[in-house]
């Protein structure tokens, strides 16, 4: 077997392992070039485990402006938002 089948295969394997279960909404507050910003993605819980989320929506926790989507390989779409200084350290 060469190494393009083997990674194609592999590719589908992930790919319908992650499909698998509910997906939710969680978040997650992070620190980007000194600011305080938050990141929510919809995805399944055993996904949301690997990265130590919690469960809701950045526009929960006041973190209201949108800067962005990035796509992470075999997970998600994650939205970014920045928020207001004092919205982290009171969490």
């Amino acid at each position: 077997m060469n190494y393009k089948m083997f990674f194609t295969k592999f590719i589908y394997f992930l790919l319908a392992f992650n499909s698998k279960g509910n997906y939710t909404t969680y978040f997650k507050f992070i620190k980007h070039n000194n600011k305080n910003g938050c990141v929510e993605a919809n995805t399944t819980q055993r996904m949301a485990n690997k990265f130590n989320v919690i469960k809701g929506f950045c526009h929960e926790q006041n973190c209201t402006n949108f800067k962005g989507i990035y796509t992470l390989p075999f997970c998600c779409k994650v939205y970014g938002y920045e928020c207001d200084d004092n919205v982290i350290n009171n969490a």
